[in-house]
């Protein structure tokens, strides 16, 4: 029996030798059964050796096939999958003209190949043009860029050129919105300056009212002011 023992125990030693380069994610319960069976003096730790043996050719053959599927998955995700604009893609490209303004409609195409109808590709349009933000529409509010006879008084200087419109267009910002981003650019002469253009005879009272209008003066201000 003792020969048997050392002789099954020879046998065994190229394997056991493999048997520390179990996978990373094997128990540590097992690890230790697995120390104890290759310190132990008896032979009947012999099949405890050879079920740990068992499980690491198991994990491996796993861990090999894990990495082959996933080789194979982005194989042919890369062969079969391709990759296409989204909404806000495709609306960027439209607005610029690329590559050219003939060729910007055919970007929608390939939203329609995506399932996108008619109707969602104009919601996508309507969408590409911005309504500013609650801070710029403050900002209009201050320079009186909604009230009709401030706008009807300075049209001149309320309506944005069309060298400014064609940048505020790559961007979204389209039709009346841009006239009030260029009527609130303009830099305005404050309360003394004004002050001091009425004692010259300059302005009148309602040139001075409508002044204060773009300043954000309420018209109980403006009166006393």
């Amino acid at each position: 029996m003792i020969s048997f023992e050392a002789t099954g125990r020879e046998n065994l030693k190229p394997v056991t030798d493999q048997l520390p380069e179990l996978p990373d994610d094997v128990p540590e319960a097992i690890r230790n059964l697995q120390k104890q069976a290759m310190e132990a003096p008896g032979f009947a730790w012999t099949p405890v050796l050879m079920a740990v043996g068992i499980i690491g050719m198991i994990g491996g053959a796993i861990g090999l096939m894990n990495s082959t599927a996933k080789a194979g998955s982005n194989t042919f995700e890369r062969w079969f999958k391709s990759t296409r604009f989204g909404p806000g893609e495709t609306t960027n490209l439209w607005l610029r003209g690329f590559p050219d303004e003939a060729e910007a409609e055919r970007w929608f195409e390939d939203l329609k190949d995506q399932g996108f109808d008619d109707r969602r590709v104009e919601a996508i349009k309507e969408l590409a043009h911005i309504i500013p933000p609650l801070a710029d529409m403050v900002r209009f509010a201050d320079f009186s860029a909604f009230d009709e006879e401030v706008i009807a008084a300075w049209r001149e200087f309320y309506d944005a050129p069309e060298w400014i419109k064609k940048p505020f267009e790559l961007i979204g910002v389209t039709g009346d919105w841009a006239d009030k981003y260029w009527f609130s650019h303009w830099i305005q002469p404050g309360r003394y300056e004004l002050g001091e253009l009425h004692r010259r005879e300059l302005v009148d009272d309602d040139g001075v009212k409508l002044a204060y209008k773009t300043m954000g003066y309420s018209a109980y201000w403006q009166d006393l002011l």
